[in-house]
């Protein structure tokens, strides 16, 4: 084979290699869900925990119940604990279809800061912070 073939056809198996993985994708659905958000600053001792929120709609990939875009709602909490002056905070989002779920989630983590003693933990209510829908 030429030089020429080779590189002919090592692109073409490249191309179909990638049309191939990108029309496989997974069933996706938007359902509501219950979020709450967690952080911490590496720097101090304080715990952020939110409140269990309704967001009225969110996208589920429906294959493994993975939140889509989950980042996205935790740099929403990252950037509103930013705003009142905590520095790095490290946070991320926890979330479920049932609410009772949602909860039994949120007393495991509540419980754990409030054991180890160390930490201080601080709720932040929708009052001052609520998540956001993102946009499709």
């Amino acid at each position: 084979m030429t030089f020429k073939k080779i590189i002919l056809t090592s692109l073409a198996v490249v191309a179909t290699l990638l049309s191939g993985s990108t029309s496989v994708s997974a069933a996706e659905k938007e359902t509501p869900v219950f979020l709450f958000g967690l952080s911490r600053s590496l720097n101090d001792s304080t715990v952020y925990m939110t409140e269990i929120q309704l967001m009225s709609t969110a996208t589920i990939n429906t294959s493994n119940k993975f939140l889509l875009n989950r980042d996205k709602y935790s740099e929403q909490l990252t950037e509103y604990l930013e705003k009142q002056g905590v520095d790095y905070p490290t946070t991320i989002t926890e979330y479920s279809t049932s609410r009772n779920k949602a909860e039994k989630k949120f007393l495991k983590m509540r419980n754990k800061f409030m054991r180890e003693g160390s930490f201080e933990l601080k709720i932040i209510t929708t009052d001052t912070f609520q998540y956001t829908p993102l946009e499709k």
